[in-house]
């Protein structure tokens, strides 16, 4: 028998879980949600990934103590790798099936939502 540390068990080290949390996992129950990006591109909306929400109130991101949990993009050259190119957003999609994506405004459009919990 072993024993749990932090939600993994003896046998699995801190490296081997990183790495399978690294591996592209399946994207089950996509609802439509790669489609909605690819239509976001064809209408010319520069898409780049974004960080997703963690456990509890943590980030997908490696940052100790995110400040904006969710809410940024998961590279710091996200400006110039956003793209309409439908191929690489597929693979982001694929390879980060929960990840948010965004969009730079005032090139293309001009419209930000923000969700309400961060005007609070």
């Amino acid at each position: 028998m072993s024993a749990q540390f932090g939600g993994r068990t003896g046998r699995q080290g801190k490296l081997s879980q990183w790495l399978r949390g690294r591996r592209p996992k399946e994207a089950a129950g996509d609802d439509g949600r790669q489609a909605l990006l690819l239509a976001a591109a064809a209408a010319g909306l520069p898409l780049a990934p974004a960080a997703h929400p963690g456990t509890g109130y943590g980030c997908s991101c490696d940052r100790v103590g995110c400040p904006t949990p969710a809410r940024h993009p998961v590279s710091f050259a996200w400006q110039t790798q956003s793209t309409t190119d439908r191929g690489q957003i597929e693979r982001w999609a694929r390879h980060q099936p929960q990840a948010n994506f965004i969009t730079a405004t005032g090139m293309v459009h001009d419209v930000l939502d923000v969700p309400l919990e961060a005007g609070q």
